[in-house]
């Protein structure tokens, strides 16, 4: 269950009336898991973040990323969790 931002630097706690929503398909690692297996991460930004940030699916896992492409000076995002 969702408790707050997805946002490591934000801890507002989850309100389903306002933010953006984010459903990922995470893949199925290699230790014999079916692959109908329940495999979807379901992450939340606040309304705050949800205007400056946005998640996104990358191969080892997920990152935040500005809208405004505010990248830091490697042209990463903030990572947000593994896959």
């Amino acid at each position: 269950m969702l408790s707050e931002c997805a946002n490591p630097e934000c801890h507002a706690q989850f309100d389903y009336h306002q933010g953006e929503f984010f459903r990922f398909r995470m893949p199925v690692l290699g230790d014999g898991q079916p692959a109908n297996m329940h495999s979807v991460r379901h992450l939340w930004l606040c309304g705050r973040c949800a205007r400056a940030y946005y998640l996104e699916h990358v191969p080892r896992g997920i990152v935040l990323r500005s809208r405004a492409h505010a990248f830091d000076s490697a042209g990463r995002g903030l990572f947000v969790c593994a896959a």
